[in-house]
């Protein structure tokens, strides 16, 4: 596999294994585990008597460090890996409260934090940033804080050159709709790729059709086909992308978690593609009376390209007080799941929504959008 560059934020600008302490984070499960890997491995040899595994949320802050702080037996270090760091809470609720118990650790120790992918809706994910934002500015200032993202502009290069380390190739617009359907993702990209070099055999080239046939989506993925159905006009598909999109999941579960937050997200930047096609302009060259009146997030000029266009296609046929009113729908439907608004089960309540989105978009007549 080629390497991929992630960030490194060092103490001194020693490498990882001159450090005491070393925080691993970042999005990108893969990489994570690689680097922890290959770091374990040049540390130390997991069969020995000074390497040992926690869960941080099991054990206090104050085990892992005096875990670390013992003196090695039958090697130069003691290694302590710390899976699951963001279930501890921050530095603080993991009881570092005062002074930074991770400046006094022995130059033997080699204590490894994990900051491992935590699942939950938008807040969730929103309070396990803040936790890690906390654990990187407690490290960085003595030991390495090594970052496993990918950045979206490296994205499309990178799965174009884990095809030819598979023995194929991948058009521009295939690379683009795999990124797409595994909710930009380098991990899931990954794995979906090489999915997709097994059904190909000898087939060198892969195309978009593979990836539409091959591909395993995203719940976010098959949100937009829902959201796209409905702007459509196309009652059935909505509704069958509404059963996939919930498959196991509670429905309230499943609007929560993906269906309201990206529904919201994508007719928020609908509304403002609508103000640019309203302006005569394009979200790049969008003048700042048009850009002045984005929303901070989503701002359509911090979108991706494919996501802009997106956004434009769509608000052709659709004015402005449609897009307030299905916001209006949406936001009425999330207040009956909550018990605040009368309400039949949360499928059914689901299902209402999308057929009064479907009528509003229906109701936008093309020849007085123009």
């Amino acid at each position: 596999m080629s390497s991929v560059p992630c960030q490194q934020v060092t103490a001194n600008h020693q490498p990882p294994t001159a450090s005491e302490v070393v925080l691993i984070s970042g999005k990108e499960e893969i990489l994570r585990r690689n680097f922890l890997a290959n770091l374990i491995a040049e540390a130390t040899n997991p069969d020995d008597f000074d390497f040992e595994t926690f869960y941080a949320d099991e054990r206090p802050a104050s085990h892992w460090i005096a875990a670390a702080s013992t003196a090695p037996f039958l090697s130069p270090r003691r290694t302590v890996v710390v899976r699951r760091l963001l279930r501890a809470g921050t530095p603080m609720e993991a009881g570092i409260k005062d002074e930074n118990p991770l400046q006094a650790l022995p130059p033997t120790a080699l204590l490894i934090l994990v900051a491992d992918d935590e699942s939950g809706d938008s807040a969730r994910q929103q309070r396990l940033a803040t936790i890690c934002s906390a654990w990187e500015k407690l490290v960085s200032g003595h030991g390495t804080v090594h970052k496993c993202d990918v950045s979206d502009k490296n994205l499309a290069v990178l799965i174009r050159d884990a095809a030819k380390d598979l023995g194929k190739s991948i058009s521009g617009p295939a690379a683009d709709l795999l990124i797409e359907m595994t909710g930009q993702s380098y991990s899931r990209a990954l794995g979906e790729l090489e999915k997709v070099a097994l059904y190909l055999g000898d087939i060198q080239e892969i195309r978009e059709q593979v990836i539409r046939a091959v591909v395993t989506p995203s719940r976010e993925w098959n949100v937009f086909k829902m959201i796209n159905a409905v702007i459509a006009g196309q009652p059935p598909t909505a509704i069958r992308q509404l059963r996939i999109v919930i498959g196991t999941m509670k429905p309230e579960e499943a609007a929560l978690r993906n269906i309201f937050p990206t529904m919201v997200k994508q007719f928020r930047l609908i509304w403002q593609a609508r103000l640019c096609i309203d302006a005569r302009c394009v979200p790049a060259n969008a003048p700042l009376q048009v850009a002045g009146q984005f929303s901070r997030s989503p701002n359509l000029l911090k979108e991706k390209e494919w996501s802009q266009n997106r956004a434009m296609q769509a608000a052709r046929h659709i004015p402005l007080h449609r897009l307030s009113e299905a916001l209006e729908i949406i936001a009425e439907t999330d207040a009956r799941l909550k018990g605040l608004l009368p309400a039949y089960t949360a499928f059914e309540t689901l299902e209402q929504m999308l057929l009064q989105l479907v009528d509003i978009m229906g109701s936008a007549s093309p020849t007085t959008n123009r």
